[in-house]
């Protein structure tokens, strides 16, 4: 819950200017206001000219790395068509197990795929549900293989905003007043298929009064404005409309950047660069790494307007040469000039698309149209490789390696493909074992030292069988709280979009006790339950704990004991390679909460009250890493941190980061009592 900014007490009355900060009460605020914020509050104001229209002005000098707005969504929802989704929360449903008849889990009123009974109830669905009811509708969406895309979401997100015209008429307004450029969509093919699709759902299907127009524009207000949503851990993609976000103007070297926090995906911009008192702040309406020809294209046809910003005045985007290839000239190997090696071909006029493109050192030149058939040609072979392979991948970067330079922007998203694949598909993990890893878990031990199971007996291994082999390595790891229960990190269960598998659910795991080694010993017990805590936020790691209750008590022994300033865990002494097989331990440092969150803000990472910093900011040294999140940080027997995350392995500017234990004593008392 958030804080009051003066008392540092439970607050729910947020301020009505910058929004970013929150009071306990009306006197706190106004002695807040006198006691600096004032100077601080609403960083910016909303301006119209008849060029850019509404847009957004900094009423101040904004710092780099400020938090210039925090905005709820004023309407989220499906994306126009996408996989099957629960269509309350948002999340990619798992494949339907087999005794369940190859099919979802249904929302009993209309039949609507759904993650189980509580997204059934939760209020998002209640309107559009009851709409559907009302007429006898039943959706017909069934399991037809985990890849199927159904456009039949197309209708979820207008009809939210049209049902808002009764239960929120204000909100509805300041909707219906965005932006929506229908005179222009209007005979696209697109809206060709809504006019056939939504239109007729609304009013015949649902029997609603609305006109075609106004429904049409409800669609051409979600493409205008809608912001691409989506969750950290890759499980959730939606479209939502920020009614004040919405008021940014685009630039291609945009001045801030976007992040979707908690699940109720508060959008938080944070500024990129410092802005100065009277600049725009600004946004990018399509892709960072397209080159010019691919971004103004998609401008053009998406926002209905032309990009004149300085980047796509520049034929070499500022140096990067993001949309430039090599000259077929000057790069032949029969090229006179050696020194001519690596020339580029520039557009002569980057803001005509029917410009000439010429060599920056000889006068080879190609028309546009070459370039754009050209472009528009590798995208499509970029396009049709499979993105679990990186073989392919490396042979597109290997066969156009004489065309395209390696920043070109199709090498980039080549190269990026491969970032995500490495280590992330089974056969091609990081590690010598297979095992799969989240990116930024850091929790191996470094420069531990070999210990034993009995030195440790609260300690338990959480074994992930994460591609459905039957093949279960750890993952995390635990303290035992009880006979039945274990505390570990939130973090370690979530869903994985690349193997496409929900974590929070208990047939993916094991638990191994009373065993100092990593791949055998001990007894291995099967999980009834993981209960994450409701608010882990997965972007922040904030509340990162959770308890699991096993299906079996432990049967308590020298080597397996419930709990009631070291580090046990799997370690390794260096900031790579495989993990040991024993179990180890290290010596760590606290460090100050104030130094490490000011290091750790460097990165864009939070460091809260709710957390604690340990390990070496004077040359790096022990540390957690890959293999053990969720274990515990002890100081005199007592378990005082869970193992969360850091920045990398142990280094000496970021140290590790822990769950501070006792801001949750009643969290977990809670949670044990009423889950036995």
């Amino acid at each position: 819950m958030p804080t009051c900014e003066v008392c540092q007490q439970p607050a729910n009355q947020i301020c009505g200017g910058c929004k970013l900060v929150y009071y306990c009460s009306r006197p706190h605020q106004k002695l807040g206001w006198r006691e600096g914020h004032k100077f601080k509050c609403c960083a910016f104001k909303i301006q119209y000219s008849d060029t850019l229209g509404r847009h957004m002005v900094a009423t101040r000098d904004i710092q780099q790395g400020e938090m210039i707005l925090r905005e709820k969504p004023a309407i989220i929802g499906p994306r126009i068509s996408c996989p099957t989704i629960c269509l309350s929360c948002g999340k990619n449903l798992d494949p339907p197990e087999v005794n369940s008849k190859w099919d979802y889990y249904k929302c009993s009123k209309c039949n609507w795929p759904m993650c189980g009974p509580e997204c059934e109830a939760a209020d998002v669905h209640k309107p559009e549900c009851k709409a559907m009811t009302d007429r006898k509708y039943k959706c017909d969406i069934k399991y037809q293989g985990p890849n199927k895309i159904q456009a039949a979401y197309c209708v979820i997100s207008p009809l939210r905003v049209l049902l808002m015209s009764t239960s929120n008429p204000l909100q509805y307004e300041n909707i219906m007043n965005l932006e929506s450029h229908l005179e222009d969509r209007i005979n696209t093919p697109l809206y060709t298929v809504l006019k056939a699709n939504l239109v007729t759902f609304i009013v015949q299907v649902l029997g609603l009064p609305f006109d075609e127009e106004t429904i049409l524009k409800v669609a051409s207000i979600f493409d205008t404005n809608a912001f691409d949503v989506r969750s950290p851990d890759g499980s959730t993609r939606l479209r939502a409309i920020y009614l004040t976000a919405s008021m940014m103007d685009h630039s291609c070297k945009a001045n801030t950047r976007h992040i979707f926090i908690g699940e109720d995906y508060h959008m938080a911009i944070i500024a990129t660069v410092p802005i100065s008192k009277g600049d725009l702040i600004t946004t990018m309406y399509t892709q960072s790494l397209w080159g010019t020809l691919d971004r103004r294209k998609h401008l053009q046809t998406n926002k209905y307007f032309d990009c004149e910003c300085d980047r796509c005045k520049d034929p070499t985007e500022f140096g990067t040469y993001l949309g430039n290839i090599y000259c077929s000239v000057c790069n032949s190997a029969f090229a006179p000039n050696v020194e001519s090696r690596g020339a580029m071909l520039l557009s002569t006029n980057p803001l005509d698309e029917t410009a000439p493109w010429k060599c920056e050192k000889c006068e080879h030149c190609i028309l546009s149209k070459q370039m754009v058939w050209g472009n528009n040609a590798l995208k499509q072979d970029l396009q049709r490789l499979n993105k679990t392979d990186p073989n392919q991948f490396e042979e597109f970067i290997e066969k156009y390696s004489q065309t395209l330079h390696p920043s070109n922007h199709l090498v980039v998203q080549a190269k990026l493909a491969l970032v995500q694949i490495y280590g992330n598909y089974k056969g091609y993990s990081l590690t010598a074992n297979g095992q799969f890893y989240h990116y930024n878990i850091l929790t191996r031990v470094i420069q531990g030292v070999p210990t034993s199971i009995a030195h440790y007996p609260i300690m338990a291994q959480l074994l992930l069988d994460a591609w459905g082999t039957q093949e279960y390595v750890q993952h995390c790891a635990g303290t035992i709280l009880t006979s039945r229960h274990v505390l570990s990190a939130a973090h370690c269960f979530q869903y994985n979009a690349n193997t496409g598998r929900n974590y929070t659910m208990p047939k993916y795991w094991k638990i191994r006790v009373g065993s100092t080694y990593r791949t055998g010993g001990g007894v291995l017990h099967n999980i009834k339950t993981i209960i994450p805590h409701k608010d882990f936020d997965k972007f922040f790691y904030t509340n990162d704990i959770a308890i699991v209750v096993v299906a079996k008590q432990f049967s308590f022994n020298s080597n397996t004991s419930d709990h009631s300033l070291e580090t046990p865990g799997k370690p390794q002494r260096q900031t790579d390679g495989p993990q040991p097989d024993q179990l180890q331990h290290t010596i760590l440092y606290t460090i100050d909460q104030k130094i490490c969150a000011m290091r750790y803000n460097t990165i864009g990472a939070v460091i809260q009250d709710s957390m604690m910093c340990a390990g070496r900011v004077d040359g790096g040294g022990p540390d957690g890493c890959f293999g053990d999140s969720g274990g515990p940080l002890l100081y005199k027997g007592l378990v005082v941190g869970i193992v969360s995350f850091g920045y990398s392995c142990g280094h000496r500017y970021y140290p590790g980061v822990y769950t501070k234990v006792s801001h949750y004593t009643n969290w977990i008392l809670r949670t044990v009592g009423s889950n036995k």
